[in-house]
């Protein structure tokens, strides 16, 4: 989860240039536990830009697409 966190902070870094920090979740769903030493990969999309921050979806993969992690309406607020 705080890889995911992360990855969703550098993704707002990168196309708005704008830092940000956590303020709620909307919907978390877990899949399965990944194998010990599994690749995992984030995917950050549904990116919504608010008048105070970023709403947006992610979802933590394994190698084969089994889903371990997914959140919708993600929500980080800017840093003044």
């Amino acid at each position: 989860m705080d890889a995911c966190l992360y990855a969703v902070a550098v993704v707002a870094w990168k196309k708005l240039s704008k830092a940000s920090l956590p303020v709620r979740f909307g919907t978390i769903r877990f899949g399965r536990i990944p194998d010990t030493g599994e690749p995992c990969f984030v995917q950050v999309s549904e990116l919504r830009e608010s008048k105070s921050g970023l709403i947006c979806h992610f979802d933590l993969r394994g190698q084969n697409g089994d889903v371990f992690l997914d959140v919708e309406n993600y929500e980080v607020a800017w840093l003044g």
